[in-house]
């Protein structure tokens, strides 16, 4: 049997080295190449939403401009041909960058809000008036150039019969308008966005406009858009530059978003994730190299003073270990053994304190001692060598000190198992940083608290946050608000220049009070509102006349605003012609949520006499139309002799709240 060689103990470890090192690099370049793989993937994605996203907020742009033309269309000035009036109260309402023209049946611009009247052998857009006026309803015209101005527009219109004549009431948006819209968007500096009308051509972009507005898209771009969407990973934009590019339909409108990236930008945002993770690689590979060349410097040398000794009689295969094997101290190796084991777990608690994105510390409390990390510092922008816990208590804000205080003060008597606030602590450079805090207790056998062990973390950016969609929530609601009382005070000015008119003001003023009383119930959003609620806040101006019984339901938000305009109508016929136009006539509502139905029963008692009437006024057709229409649901009417009764069903997911008793509703 051949003897082995013993092996030198440099040569076993550069094998070593070399066997961690190869295998090393190896999974690196493997997570390099997932890593960008994954990255391009995100970042396509992330293109593709904001080009949706965008995509949305050109057809709500657009939405707007049809908005305000349905709302113009109504004018009395237009239907009576006033076209002089029809201007001046239409100009104030309009916004920058916008205006309202009138094209007769033969293309010819009659006025333009900005412009006035205008010489009527102009014609103004030419072929986007001939296609409009060919269509039934709304119409979103191509990029065209103006008659007067020679700048780009797009023209939203529909037409409308005046005075038996078919007329073209357009609305005219500026491409700055969408300019705007692209520059809001606060895109990336190197990012290109560009805004394609329904026959592809460039509308708005958001780099070197004036050179490519009104441009042909590219074939590719078509070839996404015709697809419905996507994403194309190598493109040659307009302006030459290589990029990945998104291409989303704006559903609505026709048109269509594109946004371009630098090529080479999911590349530099993966080398941006992954340079701090290939030089920690890089460096704990060279310190693993380094330790092991200086440990086998160390170690060779303490062999070679023990040279002298005898060899053993079984050889390990290793010369130097052999030569050393009989002098190494079996004590010595259980203790060796035992101080590396302590390293190695002070060593994991430090990697632990230090992976934490965030401070962590360890408090005695009988002694008023604690023992921080440096992320505790780091939250505060300064470090201090008190002790104690007044210095962090000094930092809490005056007004979360209580509570922080109420909570710490709890735990330490036994009143609850950990302590958890949410509070402000002052930093050093003057601003408040929002934390998040939770200490659990270490106690001993007659209860105190014999150790506190913690965490404090930085939430500034969860609670900066929720005060942003506080803010976005707060505003919305004041320009709903701005809205009815900007519709109510166009009411009531109409109706002073036509007195004639009053009644129907009025009535449509109570209904658009209803509305916003609908409004404000549901300006929480998605479930905020529930039917009692609603029916008690229609029924309040009518006191102990109206009451409202049964099982209470939530209610979506799309449904409460046809619901008050339903229910507000039959309190304003029943003060009218019902119960409550005599004293002592009350209505009973008795809600009920079978099956997943919302069911509201409406009863009359104390009323004149009632009777079908002849024929069904305005007001009920919009019942109906709203109940069916809007809700989904049906009615059913019994003109019963001691008062009208109704039940009104409709679907949804409403789910119980709440019950009340239906003693009353049993003794009617």
């Amino acid at each position: 049997m051949l003897k082995r060689l013993p092996v030198s103990f440099r040569l076993l470890l550069v094998l070593m080295a070399l066997g961690l090192t190869v295998p090393f690099t190896v999974l690196a370049s493997h997570a390099v190449w997932r890593a960008v793989s994954t990255e391009q993937h995100r970042f396509s994605e992330q293109l593709l939403a904001t080009a949706r996203a965008l995509a949305l907020a050109v057809d709500r742009e657009l939405g707007q401009a049809r908005a305000r033309i349905d709302t113009l269309v109504l004018a009395r000035s237009l239907a009576s041909r006033d076209f002089d009036d029809f201007i001046e109260q239409a100009r104030p309402t309009l916004p920058e960058g916008t205006s309202v023209t009138l094209y007769d049946s033969r293309g010819t611009m009659l006025f333009d809000t900005k412009l006035g009247r205008v010489d009527p052998r102009l014609s103004g857009a030419g072929e986007a008036v001939t296609a409009g006026l060919a269509q039934e309803g709304f119409f979103v015209s191509p990029l065209f150039i103006g008659a007067h101005s020679g700048k780009p527009f797009i023209l939203i219109g529909r037409p409308v019969i005046l005075g038996g004549e078919r007329f073209l009431l357009g609305y005219v948006l500026s491409n700055s308008r969408l300019q705007d819209l692209l520059q809001a968007q606060r895109i990336p500096e190197n990012w290109t966005s560009a805004i394609l009308d329904n026959r592809m051509r460039v509308a708005a972009r958001s780099r070197l406009e004036e050179r490519f507005v009104g441009a042909e898209a590219r074939p590719e771009i078509r070839d996404l858009l015709g697809r419905g969407e996507g994403v194309h990973p190598s493109f040659v934009s307009m302006d030459g530059q290589r990029s990945v590019v998104a291409a989303a339909p704006a559903p609505e409108s026709g048109y269509a978003v594109v946004m371009a990236a630098p090529k080479l930008a999911p590349l530099a945002a993966a080398s941006r994730a992954m340079a701090p993770t290939l030089l920690a690689g890089l460096a704990l590979v060279l310190f693993g190299i380094v330790i092991a060349v200086l440990l086998g410097r160390r170690l060779v040398g303490a062999l070679d003073r023990l040279r002298a000794g005898p060899v053993p009689g079984a050889g390990t295969g290793i010369a130097e270990v052999d030569e050393a094997a009989r002098r190494i101290h079996f004590a010595r190796r259980a203790r060796d053994e035992a101080h590396e084991a302590l390293r190695l777990s002070e060593e994991r608690l430090r990697l632990v304190t230090e992976a934490f994105i965030g401070g962590v510390y360890e408090c005695l409390p009988d002694r008023d001692e604690q023992v921080r990390s440096p992320g505790v510092a780091a939250l505060v922008g300064e470090a201090s060598d008190e002790p104690g816990r007044e210095w962090w208590r000094s930092r809490i804000h005056p007004a979360d000190r209580e509570r922080w205080l109420a909570a710490r003060s709890a735990l330490e008597r036994g009143e609850a198992e950990s302590f958890e606030a949410r509070y402000r602590v002052r930093h050093a450079a003057g601003h408040w940083v929002h934390v998040w805090h939770r200490s659990l207790a270490l106690r001993g056998k007659d209860g105190r608290v014999e150790r506190l062990v913690g965490s404090v973390l930085d939430v500034s950016a969860e609670a900066e946050e929720r005060r942003r969609a506080e803010l976005l929530a707060r505003e919305m609601d004041h320009r709903v608000k701005n809205s009815f009382a900007l519709v109510t005070g166009l009411v009531a000015a109409s109706a002073h220049r036509h007195p004639e008119a009053e009644g129907l003001a009025q009535e449509l003023r109570e209904r658009l009070n209803a509305l916003s009383v609908a409004h404000d119930l549901s300006r929480g959003g998605g479930y905020a509102a529930t039917v009692r609620g609603l029916l008690k806040r229609l029924a309040k101006p009518h006191g102990d006349a109206v009451v409202v019984l049964g099982l209470d339901a939530t209610l979506p938000a799309d449904q409460v605003q046809p619901l008050a305009l339903v229910v507000h109508e039959w309190l304003t016929n029943a003060l009218k012609h019902g119960a409550l136009s005599r004293p002592g006539g009350r209505i009973l509502l008795d809600l009920s949520v079978p099956g997943g139905t919302i069911t509201l029963s409406w009863r009359e008692q104390g009323g004149p006499p009632v009777s079908p009437p002849a024929e069904r006024g305005f007001g009920s057709e919009l019942v109906d139309a709203t109940v069916v229409a809007q809700l989904g649901g049906c009615v059913e009417e019994e003109w019963a002799p001691d008062g009208l009764r109704r039940v009104l069903r409709w679907p949804g997911e409403a789910t119980p709240t709440g019950t009340a008793p239906l003693a009353l509703l049993r003794q009617a």
